[in-house]
């Protein structure tokens, strides 16, 4: 923004209407001189501040989307980290419940054996034990 400050001021100097003695005299073409002068000043102050007004809306209109984009940025990363670290515990508990099932599993065929075994026993002393050709 100082280049177009330092451009308004160039421009100030050319564009001006000159009220001197030489070119018009007495009091009302000094008085118009001097009135078209303040109101080029006035534009160009006004266009130059419009121009700050808009390099400042710019820079916080850009800042604003460059917050709203890290902001969007941080809570995808957010919910990236999170499913991962959901996807952890799943894995685990999987896991636990596959050892858990085994485990229950081998206890009953275990107990599957245990209890065959008992009733072949329970059987040999109530009945006595099998003949060779599989009958009592």
């Amino acid at each position: 923004m100082e280049t177009n400050v330092i451009l308004d001021k160039q421009q100030s100097s050319t564009h001006r209407t000159p009220a001197s003695a030489s070119e018009a005299s007495g009091l009302m073409p000094s008085v118009v001189g001097a009135g078209v002068d303040l109101a080029g000043v006035g534009v160009r102050t006004t266009v130059g501040l419009l121009g700050e007004v808009r390099g400042q809306t710019l820079a916080a209109t850009t800042q604003g989307i460059d917050f709203a984009e890290q902001l969007v940025h941080g809570v995808c990363d957010l919910g990236r980290r999170s499913a991962r670290r959901v996807d952890q515990a799943v894995g685990d508990a999987l896991g636990a419940v596959e050892r858990v099932a085994l485990a229950a599993l081998g206890a009953l065929r275990s107990t599957t054996d245990q209890a065959a075994r008992l009733a072949m026993s329970v059987a040999e002393g109530t009945v006595g034990p099998r003949r060779p050709d599989g009958s009592n």
